[in-house]
């Protein structure tokens, strides 16, 4: 769409989930991220807007500078509200070649706060091949997650929008209307 964009996460090697670490690739250090973020904000001119997907303060084991992340929460947030099945289904192509065993460790991992019984659902599933459920079981404990984080945000700087996977391009096209008019 040719709009200037600071991926954190590609920049911090790390999805910013449990399952996050999963490609096998090493984290920088907080300040080897903190110079990649500088030299990739450093490209773009100052008078662009820049589209920055919400996370939260730490991706994986590096944190976001004080400074991005504070600007990150007061600016206005897109939240695109897809149906859970179109985002199990793009979760299931993204993590579906994964190991079965370094799935069951991301799982794991989030037990605690995904709770024993959504867990142990979790894990049958998985051993069952049934990655879709895997997916939807771990988006129930992801989308409270963000929605404890957002809830912190003003609401009036918070826009929903409903969307479906098919309809993105045109979402994108939409949104860069809204901000640059």
């Amino acid at each position: 769409m040719g709009e200037p964009t600071l991926d954190l996460e590609s920049l911090a090697n790390h999805r910013g989930s449990s399952f996050g670490a999963l490609d096998g690739v090493a984290q920088p250090t907080t300040e080897q991220f903190e110079n990649l973020i500088w030299h990739a904000l450093r490209e773009i001119a100052p008078e662009r807007p820049i589209w920055v997907e919400d996370e939260s303060m730490m991706i994986g084991r590096v944190k976001i500078p004080d400074a991005l992340y504070d600007q990150m929460r007061t600016a206005r947030l897109y939240f695109v509200d897809m149906p859970k099945a179109d985002r199990a289904a793009r979760l299931v192509v993204d993590y579906g070649a994964r190991d079965k065993t370094t799935l069951a460790e991301a799982i794991l991992r989030i037990q605690k706060r995904m709770g024993p019984q959504h867990c142990r659902q979790a894990l049958e599933a998985l051993d069952a091949g049934d990655l879709r459920s895997v997916a939807l079981i771990t988006l129930g404990y992801y989308d409270k997650a963000y929605l404890r984080g957002t809830s912190s945000r003003s609401p009036d700087r918070i826009t929903t929008i409903p969307v479906r996977a098919s309809e993105l391009r045109t979402l994108a096209t939409q949104l860069k209307d809204d901000v640059t008019t």
